[in-house]
């Protein structure tokens, strides 16, 4: 249950970010979770809207959660794309990857392990 720490912790940045900028309501909050995170982004989405009904200031808050696809790169044929797709399983283990051209292990992850507050609308 590592979705409800993260929503906090997202929570966190976007009220402080909003009394930073002395605003008066939190209309729009969009996040980026990269798909290698294995987070669950209904209970993602579940656990931001339950935070934010809880203060004014957020409670009409619109939650909107992009997810950013896994994109590897191997060193050594050079590949670049997607890795190949975790079954339902991945969300209990760690998935190993390994490039679908070539096999090997050898693979920089480029994009996908990012969860992060991309926009916050708020009306001052």
């Amino acid at each position: 249950m590592h979705e409800f720490s993260i929503a906090q912790q997202i929570v966190d940045v976007v009220f402080r970010t909003a009394q930073e900028n002395e605003a008066q309501l939190i209309e729009r909050v969009v996040v980026v979770i990269g798909e290698l995170t294995l987070l669950s982004e209904e209970q993602v989405r579940f656990w931001l809207q339950e935070f934010f009904s809880h203060k004014p200031i957020s409670r009409e808050a619109c939650v909107e959660i992009i997810v950013q696809p896994a994109l590897i790169r191997c060193s050594h044929c050079g590949f670049e794309g997607a890795p190949p797709c975790p079954g339902p399983e991945a969300h209990f283990l760690l998935p190993i990857l390994a490039c679908p051209r070539c096999g090997q292990s050898g693979v920089t992850i480029k994009e996908g392990r990012e969860c992060l507050v991309k926009k916050i609308t708020v009306k001052k």
